[in-house]
């Protein structure tokens, strides 16, 4: 049986390449050091080369794409300011106040995001609407057999 492929994220791939690239050690050094073939880091090396005048492109964006660049970066800003701020709420309030702030029928935020967002466990909220339900059909039993005898 072979060797089994060896997976590499892209911030390795990327240094092994810069210090191709720097030169300071040459291929076969690098390759003996993080145990690659030189084949690989050459590859590597010849992508990064190759990408960079797209990278660079990117960089000059025209006057109109920046500037929206910049506002869709402060409206990012603005929302984790506010997000960062609603954590601090939520901490304050207690388990009661975070599941009855839960809206089962939000039609952009659904319920598992929302429990997320308060901290507090999913099935507490659908426990909580079953003893609701329960609640409410023993409510109505009494009127119910009151009827009747009526």
């Amino acid at each position: 049986m072979g060797r089994e492929k060896r997976r590499y994220d892209c911030e390795f791939k990327a240094s092994v390449a810069f210090e191709a690239i720097r030169g300071r050690e040459s291929v076969e050094d690098l390759s003996k050091r993080y145990g690659l073939h030189p084949s690989l880091i050459h590859a590597w090396r010849k992508r990064v080369l190759d990408s960079a005048p797209q990278l660079m492109a990117k960089a000059g964006l025209s006057g109109a794409d920046a500037e929206a660049l910049r506002e869709k970066e402060r409206e990012v800003e603005r929302l984790s300011a506010e997000n960062r701020w609603l954590q601090l709420v939520v901490q304050r309030m207690t388990v009661e106040q975070r599941r009855d702030a839960v809206e089962m029928e939000n039609p952009t935020i659904p319920v598992l995001r929302q429990v997320k967002l308060l901290n507090i466990n999913r099935s507490g909220i659908y426990y909580r609407l079953k003893r609701r339900a329960s609640l409410t059909e023993e409510s109505r039993q009494p009127m119910a057999a009151s009827a009747m005898e009526a």
